[in-house]
């Protein structure tokens, strides 16, 4: 159960590389760099949703309310 799970888990981003490169080779490399750039917008969404994160967290605390209120409530946005 164990070598499977490993397996799984080393497998897909290998499988996924290959597709990429294979893409890249058959539609050109543009579409690799279009993943890359999908990449970095996500990167970068990311990053913004935890300097929302950790200002709700900041009001949270400012108001007297617990910290993780402000992580699972959705009214405290």
């Amino acid at each position: 159960m164990r070598l499977a799970l490993v397996a799984i888990l080393l497998g897909f981003p290998l499988v996924e590389i290959g597709l990429l490169v294979h893409l890249a080779e058959t539609h050109g490399w543009w579409v690799l760099g279009w993943v890359v750039l999908a990449a970095c917008a996500g990167f970068a969404l990311l990053k913004e949703a935890r300097f929302a994160l950790v200002a709700r967290i900041g009001a949270a605390i400012a108001v007297g309310r617990f910290p993780i209120a402000a992580v699972v409530d959705r009214r405290a946005r």
